[in-house]
């Protein structure tokens, strides 16, 4: 063994001695992406355990162990039992480098605070900026730690484990570093999991301050939210307690099978009026929307036309059940010719909450942000679904985005109709509105289901000018921690809060009103994130 991989303080001729305590790394993934994605994670796995091994900045007599690239709730049950049947392993290492759906870690992360073993949430990319010139779907979807993390903590939160994010650049010193702190406190038997309050606040304003705030929350006590076609499989923060937002808010999620909204397409495109109100939305969106790239190629009108039945379908079923919110899958596609893309972002652009993979809470929380802002006096509000999607740990910056669906509410410039094929679930060539977010100061806002309460989890953010992405098919949006906060430590809270994957990203309203509106909500706690 190398003098490199012993503690940068350990005398040299304990150098050769083998190393008597161990860390289990795994990466977290999913099969969703094939097999040639699950190459990679364990190729890059294994080169950042042999980077942490030879830095320098591990305590003398520890090593980090390669485990596996963990897809489904067996490996990662029984990679955690490893950790637990070795009494040489001290704690073990969590890197998702892709999205890892987190309901199928809640028995592992049981199993982990049980037995008191130290769980570290590895939160770095195999590479720490955005190639944004050349940055594409198959990138991100195969680097996207800032998607993948948030839903992997809010797991572990949901099992009661409290975890220690160690936030940046694998091959950076101080991340190393870092690392190498977190496990001599283990060795010298102090290790504690980040505490909750050190990293938000929860907190409380004078609602006699918000009546107009008050009033949006009794009001959306009425909401109705169509869920169609289920669920995204295993995913934690989409799931929830239905019965208990009924109790609690007055939610009433109404599940709606695929073929409803496919029959309703039908009945469109079949009849005469239905073709004259496709029409009719298509001229409305020829006025709103840049169609160079679809003039250019007539084949893709297809898909717009498509896109505009789905738009009218779904608003029908929307009407017919006095809903205002709803959701999608990918999953659940059978008989559609594409998963709704640009019909789901104009949908928001009209006021109706939006949830993709089966979200119902951030769907319901979208609308009752848009109502919140109405009766604040906002005459357009400025908010869409959204998720963190991947970091620039260089720039302190995160892109947001999702494949079809941010509302071009709050666009910059006229949004770009283009068509692309949407291979994760075979879901068609959607067409959609792409474009970077208008500049200026959001909050990005999610709402955790946590059991015996609710959360809504309040990150403030200022959205900067974004960069040229000519490869990648989709909206997005660039954002730093407002007033100058740190990236990696909002990044850290983030993590601690057990923070969605999915978020409500949200112009024109204040850290204050947010933290009103989540007050006025019964059973619920406004957890604003730190980044200072």
């Amino acid at each position: 063994m190398s003098d490199s991989r012993c503690g940068a303080s350990a005398p040299k001729e304990s150098c050769t001695e083998p190393k008597t305590k161990k860390v289990r790394f795994d990466v977290l993934s999913q099969t969703l992406y094939g097999p040639a994605t699950l190459r990679e994670a364990e190729q890059q796995g294994r080169e950042i355990v042999q980077a942490l091994n030879d830095g320098g900045h591990l305590p003398h007599d520890v090593e980090v162990v390669w485990g596996c690239v963990v897809v489904d709730d067996q490996v990662s049950l029984a990679a955690q039992q490893a950790v637990l049947d070795d009494s040489g392993y001290i704690a073990r290492i969590v890197w998702p480098k892709t999205f890892s759906p987190s309901e199928m870690h809640i028995p592992a992360f049981q199993a982990a605070k049980e037995a008191g073993t130290p769980v570290i949430l590895m939160a770095t990319q195999y590479r720490p900026e955005i190639p944004f010139a050349t940055l594409d779907q198959p990138y991100m979807n195969n680097n996207q730690s800032a998607h993948g993390c948030p839903e992997v903590s809010d797991g572990a939160r949901r099992a009661g484990l409290g975890i220690t994010p160690i936030t940046g650049d694998w091959r950076n010193a101080e991340c190393q570093k870092a690392l190498g702190a977190i496990l001599q406190t283990v060795i010298d038997g102090k290790y504690q999991p980040v505490k909750l309050e050190d990293v938000s606040h929860a907190e409380t304003v004078d609602l006699g301050k918000y009546q107009s705030i008050v009033a949006s929350v009794k009001k959306d006590r009425g909401i109705r939210c169509l869920m169609i076609g289920g669920k995204m499989q295993w995913v934690t923060v989409t799931d929830g307690d239905a019965a208990q937002a009924r109790v609690d808010h007055g939610w009433a999620v109404l599940h709606v099978g695929v073929g409803d909204l496919v029959a309703a397409v039908a009945k469109i495109a079949d009849s005469e009026d239905g073709r004259g109100r496709v029409a009719a939305v298509l001229h409305d969106w020829t006025s709103r929307f840049d169609f160079r790239r679809i003039n250019a190629d007539p084949i893709k009108w297809e898909s717009v036309i498509d896109q505009a039945r789905l738009y009218l379908a779904l608003k029908d079923l929307l009407t017919q059940s006095g809903a205002t919110a709803f959701t999608t899958c990918f999953h659940a596609t059978h008989g559609l010719k594409a998963l709704p893309g640009l019909a789901s972002q104009v949908l928001q652009a009209d006021g109706y909450g939006f949830g993709a993979e089966g979200d119902w809470k951030q769907a319901c929380l979208g609308r009752l942000v848009h109502d919140t802002m109405k009766g604040l006096g906002v005459v357009k509000p400025s908010w869409s679904f959204m998720e963190p999607y991947i970091w620039d740990l260089v720039g302190g910056r995160t892109l947001g985005s999702h494949m079809l669906e941010p509302s071009p509410a709050i666009a910059t410039g006229t949004p770009i109709v283009d068509v692309f094929q949407l291979t994760i679930g075979d879901s068609g060539f959607p067409a959609r509105l792409i474009f970077n977010s208008a500049p200026g100061p959001a909050l990005d806002l999610c709402l955790l289901d946590l059991g015996d309460h609710w959360e809504v989890l309040i990150k403030a953010q200022d959205i900067v000018a974004g960069e040229p992405t000519p490869a990648l098919p989709t909206a997005n949006s660039l954002t730093i921690p407002a007033h100058g906060g740190n990236h990696a430590k909002l990044i850290n809270a983030t993590l601690v809060a057990g923070s969605c994957h999915h978020d409500i990203q949200v112009k024109d309203m204040t850290v204050e009103q947010a933290v009103a509106m989540a007050n006025a909500m019964p059973n619920t706690i406004a957890r604003v994130l730190l980044a200072a």
